[in-house]
């Protein structure tokens, strides 16, 4: 009784991983796993006219030669381009962006993305805008 027991545990162990997505070796992650605090759950809207103002910047810095923020195919893009910002927003969270743009390497290692030396003005309107894509 006590090995049929065990043996039952282990199978919802194993069936409770599996349906979580813990056991699962079909995917491996090209990039490193999200952190929490990287995440922005419900991210308060930005100030309208600083985020116009980062729209600004974010033209003048050139930020589109590599980012789209339209939503389109990713699949579509080039391999040096950077992903599509649309939606960011309500993906990370203001600190995340703010250290991103400023050195994006721990971040995501292989990123061909420069930092940007900004004063702080410019950062928190780039980040203001970028808050604004959802």
């Amino acid at each position: 009784m006590v090995r049929l027991s065990i043996w039952v545990g282990f199978g919802l162990l194993v069936v409770g991983l599996s349906t979580f997505g813990c056991a699962s070796s079909e995917e491996t992650p090209s990039e490193p796993a999200e952190k929490a605090e990287d995440m922005n759950p419900i991210p308060p809207e930005p100030d309208p006219e600083l985020a116009a103002a980062g729209e600004k910047l974010f033209s003048e810095f050139n930020c589109k030669a590599c980012h789209q923020v339209t939503g389109g195919d990713e699949a579509a893009r080039g391999p040096e381009d950077g992903p599509d910002l649309h939606g960011i927003g309500l993906k990370r969270t203001q600190a995340w962006l703010r250290s991103h743009i400023l050195n994006p390497r721990p971040h995501t290692v292989d990123s061909p993305m420069p930092g940007f030396a900004v004063n702080e003005d410019q950062l928190d309107a780039v980040v203001a805008y970028l808050q604004s894509l959802r």
